[in-house]
């Protein structure tokens, strides 16, 4: 049987053309192009409604959530303007938060243990 999900990538170094099919490399290949990108707009300033947007959540929780220190930003003049990696860090860490208490709860109802 023929799996469709397969991908292949050439690439080519000092003028040498490999072709590679080993799906972990590419990935790995993936993660770090995606991560130079990543990293290109790791300095882009962004306003705070553009950061609460991003985030799925009200402006004026946004600000409560940087008043506690919990996302930081900086002023330009009297607006808060967030750096767009401080964001999708919090949103990463929102996330990963969200996936440990999915473990919990799975973990929980494995032991038939209560909440």
């Amino acid at each position: 049987m023929l799996n469709n999900n397969l991908q292949k990538i050439e690439v080519i170094i000092n003028g040498t053309k490999m072709i590679i099919e080993d799906q972990e490399k590419i990935q790995s290949i993936t993660d770090i192009i995606l991560s130079d990108t990543i990293s290109e707009k790791a300095s882009v300033l962004i306003t705070s409604q553009q950061a609460a947007d991003l985030l799925g959540m009200s402006r004026p929780t946004l600000v409560k959530l940087s008043d506690n220190g919990k996302i930081p930003f900086t002023k330009n003049g009297n607006r808060r303007m967030y750096y767009e990696k401080d964001i999708r860090a919090y949103q990463l860490k929102r996330e990963q938060g969200a996936k440990n208490i999915g473990s919990l709860v799975d973990l929980s109802e494995d032991l038939n243990l209560e909440l």
